[in-house]
């Protein structure tokens, strides 16, 4: 047995993984059989699972921990596989960095949000960032009310000429200036452009805007 090595009663590396699940209330560790094969001192077999196990969920972390393992083992023990283990890593790291900026290119946050979730919880933040930093400067009010800019995303509405989105977050937050402001356009466009008197009382009634606030324009509503 070599220096350092536990007593394994000459297990075999499933039945030790499986003693190490049981002891460790069977905690996901896909990459404890590549250690148990070193242990052992099966180096060949410790590298191929190094670089075989399904690391689909894991932790950057973890991945780059056990990764560097393989690399340190693979220096110790096989010389003539350095250059494949180490080019094999390195790609894998850079391709799951490289994946979570490609989607944030594509503005698909939740796809780039899950991805660092599961692989690179260090950038979780970074995603956020560059999400709200998205949802900020986009012309799409819907991606405005997401970032939490009501007064932009009730004048995003409201200068696109969709009142009735405009005017229900306005009142649903109280924003009474922009209230008032996009109900007399509102007003103004059914009285003006369409005709619509009884629509536009409507909109006074519903938005609790003073027929005062309205000017000139309320005194061409017939029933007025």
């Amino acid at each position: 047995m070599k220096t350092g090595d536990k007593d394994d009663g000459n297990k075999s590396p499933r039945a030790l993984i499986e003693e190490e699940e049981r002891t460790d209330n069977k905690v996901r560790d896909p990459a404890a059989a590549a250690r148990m094969f070193a242990q052992n001192g099966q180096y060949s077999k410790a590298i191929d699972s190094y670089l075989g196990f399904d690391w689909s969920g894991e932790s950057i972390e973890y991945l780059e921990t056990e990764w560097i393992n393989a690399v340190k083992l693979t220096a110790d023990h096989l010389q003539s596989r350095i250059v494949e283990v180490v080019n094999t890593i390195t790609r894998r790291l850079i391709d799951l960095k490289q994946a979570v900026g490609v989607y944030i290119k594509q503005k698909n946050f939740s796809e780039a949000l899950d991805l660092a979730k599961r692989k690179q919880p260090e950038l979780v933040s970074y995603v956020q960032e560059q999400h709200k930093k998205f949802l900020q400067t986009s012309q799409n009010p819907n991606d405005l009310y997401q970032a939490g800019n009501i007064a932009a995303t009730i004048e995003g509405f409201g200068d696109k000429g969709d009142y009735e989105k405009c005017l229900t977050i306005a009142l649903k937050h109280e924003i009474n200036d922009l209230l008032t402001k996009y109900s007399i356009q509102y007003v103004n466009s059914l009285v003006k452009e369409q005709h619509d008197y009884i629509k536009a009382i409507s909109v006074l009634e519903r938005f609790g805007v003073p027929i005062a606030s309205c000017g000139n324009v309320t005194k061409t509503i017939p029933v007025l």
